[in-house]
């Protein structure tokens, strides 16, 4: 599941101009990860949006 974090609006000329940040808290296996990835990019293409990559802090 994804908690929502913020969202931004960008110059009204950019081509994409909105911009939603999520977060997820899960294991940090390949596999995992290429699910959640994948997932984001299926959803974003969907909507006419651009998936551009994900962040991750090493917590022990």
């Amino acid at each position: 599941m994804y908690s929502f974090v913020e969202e931004n609006t960008h110059q009204e000329e950019s081509v994409l101009p909105y911009q939603l940040v999520l977060s997820n808290m899960s294991a940090v296996e390949l596999q995992t990860i290429n699910r959640f990835t994948t997932e984001l990019l299926k959803k974003a293409a969907a909507v006419g949006g651009n998936y551009d990559g994900w962040e991750s802090p090493v917590i022990k």
